[in-house]
C-alpha cells in the first residue's frame, strides 16, 4: 500500500507539474492517473467468485500468480521485487524479511504437525474403537436374524451393511498408517536446516494425507449409530441439536 501510494503520487506530482499542461486541475490529473493505472494493472481486478475454477483458469491467462500452498505464498518474502519495495520504504531488510520467512514457514510446518498428531490421536483413541464396537454389534444382530428366522437371505440387509462399515474401517485404517509415515518421515528431518524444504513436505505430503483420511471418517459418521458416534455429527453443528 504505501509503495503504491508512492508511485501514485509521483505520477500526480508530475502531471501536476507538467510543462505541456501547466494549468490541469487536480481532479484532471487524478482521473488521469487513475485511468492509466487501471489500464496497465487492471489484469487484477475480478469482481466474481474468486474461489470458482473459472477464475483460476482467467486469472492464469491473465498471467496472474496461482499459489496454492502456503509455503509458496511464504517463498515471496524472498523474492528480488519484495525485499526492494520493504527496504525502498525502509520497513524491513534483507536479513529481516529471511527471517521473517524462515520463521513463518517453521510455524506453519510445527501447525500442520499438530494438526496431524490431533487427528491421529482422535482416529486412534476415540474413532476406531466406537466403530469396532458397532462393528462386533452389527455382525451380532446379523447371526441373531438369521438364528431368529433360519434363512440366510433374511440378515442379507444386514450383512451388507457390515461389510461396508468394515470396509470403510479398513480403508480409514490404511489411511491412517500412510499418514503416520508421512508424519515420521518429517519428524526424522527436524534436524533439517532446510525449513523451505520442510514446510513443502508438509503441504505436499502431510495436509494431502490428512484430508484423504478425513473421508472415510466423514462417511463412518454416516454408518455409525448417532448415540454411539463419540464427536458432534456434522447434522448437530449445522442445526444445534
Amino acid at each position: 500500500m504505501a509503495e503504491s501510494l508512492d508511485v501514485l503520487t509521483d505520477m500526480l506530482e508530475e502531471r501536476l507539474h507538467s510543462k505541456q499542461h501547466p494549468a490541469t486541475a487536480l481532479e484532471y490529473a487524478a482521473k488521469a492517473v487513475i485511468r492509466d493505472n487501471y489500464r496497465e494493472h487492471g489484469r487484477v481486478v475480478f469482481n466474481g467468485d474468486g474461489y470458482s475454477d473459472a477464475w483460476k483458469a482467467e486469472a492464469h491467462r491473465r498471467g496472474l500468480k496461482n499459489l496454492t500452498q502456503a509455503p509458496q505464498a511464504i517463498a515471496e518474502y524472498g523474492a528480488p521485487e519484495t525485499i526492494e519495495m520493504f527496504e525502498k520504504c525502509s520497513v524491513l531488510s534483507e536479513s529481516e524479511l529471511m527471517a521473517q520467512k524462515e520463521v513463518f514457514l517453521d510455524k506453519y510446518t510445527k501447525k500442520v504437525g499438530v494438526e496431524v498428531n490431533c487427528a491421529l490421536r482422535m482416529v486412534r483413541s476415540t474413532i476406531l474403537p466406537v466403530c469396532r464396537r458397532y462393528q462386533s454389534q452389527l455382525a451380532q444382530d446379523v447371526i441373531n436374524v438369521k438364528e431368529a428366522l433360519g434363512v440366510e437371505s433374511a440378515a442379507a440387509t444386514a450383512k451388507d451393511e457390515l461389510i461396508d462399515l468394515t470396509n470403510t474401517i479398513d480403508d480409514m485404517c490404511d489411511r491412517t498408517r500412510h499418514l503416520e509415515k508421512e508424519r515420521d518421515a518429517l519428524q526424522d528431518d527436524d534436524d533439517d536446516d532446510d525449513e523451505m524444504a520442510r514446510a513443502e513436505f508438509a503441504a505436499e505430503h502431510l495436509v494431502p494425507s490428512l484430508e484423504a483420511l478425513r473421508e472415510p471418517v466423514d462417511q463412518l459418521e454416516t454408518i455409525v449409530s448417532n448415540d454411539m458416534w463419540p464427536l458432534p455429527t456434522y447434522q448437530e453443528l449445522l442445526h444445534m441439536k
